[in-house]
């Protein structure tokens, strides 16, 4: 299922929904969707609809970004979840091994 759809399923109106097709990361999808919806109203309250192998990460940077938020998971299909989550959990280790390094 597709985040957008899901947000709909659960009822919020399709005028609320902002996208970001701008990022290529989780971090920069939360920088991105926080910019964009506080441009359409100030202290907005998010809800972020992402694909379930996403979730822990996407969890997992909210306080670390100071953007608070609630999170909807989408559930993908089963077929690509074993890779999904392999994927996901190599690049949480690649991103918390990096977090200590500075550029």
């Amino acid at each position: 299922m597709k985040p957008a759809q899901n947000i709909l399923e659960h009822g919020i109106p399709p005028e609320f929904i902002c996208r970001d097709d701008r990022s290529t990361t989780t971090k920069e999808n939360r920088l991105f969707g926080s910019r964009i919806a506080n441009e359409v109203r100030p202290k907005p309250r998010l809800l972020i609809s992402t694909i379930e192998y996403h979730t822990s990460r996407t969890a997992l940077l909210s306080p670390q970004l100071k953007i608070p938020a609630q999170v909807l998971v989408a559930k993908a299909a089963r077929y690509y979840l074993p890779a999904a989550l392999l994927r996901g959990f190599i690049g949480f280790q690649l991103y918390e091994s990096m977090r200590g390094i500075c550029f």
